[in-house]
């Protein structure tokens, strides 16, 4: 029998998830029993109670399929799902890049600011400057993430128009902003523009059904970058929550990738059965025993 069945690795949620429990974690672990054999865990989410037992063996579960594919490519050590996350957060590196180092449409604003554009030439500077620096946008975008092109320099397009025009929106509703948070404004509208490019991918069932790695590390990258981590879906079952703004620009997923990649999950997840089942099918398959620990977890 498991004598010590607290986590001595501090390991951590592998995805942030609604209803986690990392603010009950004293309560849950000062309430657990002394000793028990294995763990069982019906609705596993992002794993913060999971990640804080140790036990000789791991039943977890969770009826999101893209969800427990994370768990599943994590322990498997996919190549796939490595390369296409490493790719997004490369991609992601390289926007960021991009808007240090091309100030031009700041100029464009301030004239704009002063009156000295309308909104109609605001949109043919804009569009002159996608124009003018298609090469250097396209460097940006791997090789692998070369479809849907048009909706990439779409997004690009509205998504600086409509900053732009709200910037001047709320200077003159309030007062001039400081010259880094016009910078900061600017930077944003080019980052939000590859964030709707990854949603649009994400939402693309051709997209999922085809590459299932790609499906799963876009879902890493938009539960990283969504607006408050969000996540929503319209009628239509697309996913529609916007980017998580000026604090999430210089965001990176590569210390996440690393704790995937760390032994002390790796070694967890060896000894963990992972399933994608309705919990009752889940406890049909695994029977707990009186020696067990089982966690549910209330969403009342």
């Amino acid at each position: 029998m498991t004598t010590n069945n607290i986590n001595t690795h501090q390991l951590s949620p592998i995805i942030k998830w609604a209803g986690g429990k990392e603010k009950e974690l004293s309560y849950i672990l000062s309430n657990k029993p002394d000793t028990f054999n294995h763990y069982y865990e019906p609705f596993v989410g992002g794993g913060s109670v999971y990640a804080s037992f140790d036990s000789d063996k791991y039943f977890i579960n969770d009826k999101s399929e893209e969800l427990i594919n994370l768990y599943k490519y994590i322990a498997g050590n996919s190549e796939k799902f490595y390369k296409w996350v490493g790719n997004i957060d490369c991609t992601w590196d390289n926007m960021l890049q991009y808007a240090l180092d091309n100030k031009a449409l700041i100029d464009e604003y301030l004239l704009f600011r002063n009156d000295e554009l309308t909104l109609r030439d605001l949109k043919i500077k804009i569009k002159e400057h996608i124009e003018e620096n298609t090469q250097e946008l396209n460097s940006v975008l791997s090789n692998d993430f070369s479809c849907y092109k048009d909706v990439y320099f779409s997004e690009i397009e509205k998504n600086m128009f409509r900053k732009i025009t709200r910037m001047k929106k709320i200077e003159q509703e309030k007062t001039l902003m400081p010259e880094k948070d016009v910078f900061d404004n600017i930077e944003t509208a080019f980052m939000s523009s590859l964030y709707m490019y990854f949603r649009c991918l994400y939402n693309d069932k051709t997209v999922n059904i085809k590459y299932p790695e790609l499906a799963t590390a876009l879902f890493v990258f938009i539960r990283n970058y969504a607006y408050s981590g969000m996540f929503r879906y319209n009628d239509e079952g697309k996913f529609n929550v916007p980017y998580g703004g000026i604090a999430y620009n210089h965001k990176s997923m590569k210390k996440k990738l690393q704790y995937y990649q760390s032994q002390a999950l790796k070694e967890k997840l060896a000894k963990t059965v992972i399933e994608n089942m309705d919990f009752c099918e889940f406890f049909s398959k695994h029977n707990p025993t009186d020696n067990d620990f089982v966690f549910f977890r209330s969403s009342l």
